[in-house]
């Protein structure tokens, strides 16, 4: 056996790049997604050049919800030849993925020619949710109604509508647009995330975690829907559970997410753990210093813990930020 594995490595390494594109290609077809990432990077170690590979690890990177690393194969793939009209959408969907809003909409502000109406109604359904995410309501419409307009089947652009509607509580009208594009694509793991936001927003905690673990289920890698479960999960009082998924993406190091640790703060906090949970909110609180349920909650677990002078200090930055909050 010894013998053997300088052999079998020996074959492994002749492999050629095509081969290896092939059994990426396998891979993803059987939703094997890691292991498709693994056979496309060993491509471009023997074929950096290779445009096929560089796209496909491209939009593979989308699905395994690492924007980062799409954006960058993307970016070469650009360098290599690829059209932009076949870029751009894939690059938008990168960089929302990272939450960086200001960037999209400026990668976004034209659109490449010669691209298909689907796209185009992607990236103006992707504008739409960057505005909401800056909280910019009016140009967020804007946008989203010119995506329905290219194609009333835009997911995206259906998704947007339902979350604005849900940020002016809207609820009623908000499972309209969510129940649309639910009918448009109900593989869509944005979808089903979007259905759990609406139900946890009502208190239906149960409804919510169903929800969140469909997104999950078809979308395993996708980070904000296990957040977004274990949230669900704290207010069912399944602390365990909440636990073991705030663990998982402690594993993808990813504990220090401003969402995760709000999360773990809220978990910690129901279960009167104070000290850990103004530690997860203090880690929120860093990237989001406006937030007002941070900083109300750091007021809070900072007055608990007798730390009199700072709870001060927090209760007035909420009260700043939200001068009319009872």
């Amino acid at each position: 056996i010894l013998c053997m594995v300088p052999f079998m490595s020996a074959c492994g390494q002749l492999e050629t790049p095509e081969e290896h594109l092939v059994k990426a290609q396998d891979y993803m077809d059987k939703g094997e997604l890691q292991a498709a990432s693994i056979e496309l990077r060993n491509v471009l170690l023997k074929a950096p050049d290779m445009l096929e590979a560089r796209w496909l690890l491209g939009k593979l990177s989308i699905e395994l919800g690492d924007g980062a690393t799409a954006e960058k194969e993307i970016d070469r793939a650009v360098q290599l030849g690829l059209a932009q009209e076949a870029a751009q959408p894939v690059k938008a969907r990168a960089i929302i993925l990272q939450g960086d809003f200001d960037r999209l909409l400026a990668a976004t502000t034209y659109l490449a020619p010669g691209m298909p109406k689907q796209d185009q109604a992607l990236i103006m359904g992707l504008r739409g949710q960057a505005y909401i995410g800056k909280m910019e309501l009016d140009p967020a419409r804007e946008a989203l109604d010119e995506a329905l307009e290219i194609d009333p089947a835009a997911v995206e652009a259906l998704v947007g509508m339902a979350s604005l509607y849900g940020l002016q509580r809207d609820y009623a009208e908000a499972r309209i647009w969510v129940q649309r594009a639910l009918e448009a694509d109900d593989s869509s793991g944005h979808a089903w995330s979007t259905l759990g936001d609406i139900e946890l927003a009502e208190g239906n905690s149960k409804e919510a975690e169903a929800a969140f673990s469909k997104a999950i289920e078809l979308q395993p890698y996708t980070v904000i829907y296990r957040a977004k479960r274990a949230m669900a999960l704290v207010q069912l009082d399944r602390f365990a559970d909440a636990d073991a998924d705030l663990q998982f993406l402690a594993t993808l190091r990813l504990d220090r997410h401003p969402y995760v640790s709000y999360v773990a703060g809220i978990n910690s906090f129901k279960q009167q753990k104070y000290r850990e949970a103004a530690q997860a909110f203090e880690v929120s609180y860093q990237s989001y210093p406006s937030s007002l349920p941070v900083l109300i909650y750091l007021a809070s677990t900072n007055h608990i813990l007798g730390n009199l002078q700072q709870a001060i200090i927090y209760a007035e930055r909420a009260s700043n930020v939200a001068p009319r909050s009872l």
